[in-house]
This record gives C-alpha cells, sequence and structure tokens, in this order.
C-alpha cells in the first residue's frame, strides 16, 4: 500500500521535481527486498517524516477515488505469480526497474517520465498487495511501455544533439 501511496504524485503528467529520486530509490529497495523473498522494510527516516492534514486530506481526495477503481478489478487471480520463487525474482525486478526509471534524470518539461514507471509500480503493487497476477502482468507490461518511452527520448535526444553539433 505504501509503494501505491508514495506512486500516486508522479500520475501527473509531468515530472516533480525533487521527489522522483529519494522515492524512486525506495521503490528500489522494496524491489530489492522482493526479489529476495523478504517482506519490504519502511526506512527509519521514512517513518520520522510528518505531514501536514491539509496535505493528507489532500492525497486522500485524490487517493479514493483511483482506489475506489483499483479495487473493481482487483481479484486473486494467477496466485502463482506471487508465490513462485521465480515470479517473486521478475516482480522485484519489475519494480527495480520502475524505481530506476523513476529516478532517472529527465528535465521537467519532458511529459510522462515519471508517470508511465509510476503506473507500472502502481500495478505491480496492487497485484502483489491483492494476489492478482494479472496486475502483476499489467505491471511488467507497463514498465517495459515505461522503458521504450525513455529509450526513445534518450535515442531522439542524441539524434537532436548529433544533428545539431552538424
Amino acid at each position: 500500500m505504501l509503494m501505491i501511496l508514495i506512486t500516486l504524485p508522479f500520475l501527473v503528467p509531468f515530472a516533480l521535481a525533487g521527489l522522483s529520486a529519494p522515492i524512486g530509490a525506495m521503490i528500489v529497495l522494496f524491489g530489492l527486498r522482493i526479489s529476495a523473498g523478504k517482506k519490504p522494510m519502511i526506512p527509519q527516516w521514512f517513518l520520522r517524516k510528518k505531514m501536514s492534514y491539509a496535505m493528507l486530506e489532500r492525497v486522500i481526495r485524490f487517493a479514493v477515488p483511483w482506489a475506489r477503481r483499483l479495487e473493481k478489478r482487483l481479484r486473486p487471480r494467477l496466485d502463482f505469480m506471487r508465490r513462485w520463487p521465480l515470479c517473486r525474482l521478475f516482480n522485484g525486478i519489475a519494480l527495480m526497474a520502475g524505481g530506476i526509471g523513476l529516478m532517472l534524470p529527465i528535465p521537467p518539461p519532458v511529459p510522462l517520465t515519471n508517470t508511465l514507471p509510476a503506473i507500472g509500480i502502481i500495478l505491480l503493487a496492487a497485484g502483489l498487495m491483492e494476489e492478482d497476477g494479472v496486475f502483476i502482468l499489467m505491471g511488467y507490461g507497463m514498465t517495459l511501455a515505461a522503458w521504450a518511452y525513455l529509450g526513445a527520448i534518450f535515442w531522439m535526444g542524441k539524434a537532436g544533439f548529433q544533428f545539431l553539433s552538424r
């Protein structure tokens, strides 16, 4: 649930400056623990953070409609996607890939650079939480799509610099 909550702010189309690196790093650590067959551990520095009532209210107002939509579709299916050791390894790797995608230093004017990895993380986290292998598979697909998009941005940037240098 924590992975979903901390990833929700990235559903906006443009990157949130300053938040993506620490949250991405936390997602990578969660992915490492999941791939090792352990429960995700919340870092002490995160537990010590305080949130104002106004901020909590905004997060809850934003999260409740999304949670209702997810809840209607989530149900236990393809449970081996969560239980089998090899699948757990892939689940952790996919979460780490999403976290690394959030951490990439892409300038804010480029849309969807944080949104696509965040959607993959949310789908994976929801699938793991509710034992829904279909959502886990959708999370894999979205993570792959996010990396394809990020790769295309890097390729276009490199091609643009080469063009301008000529």
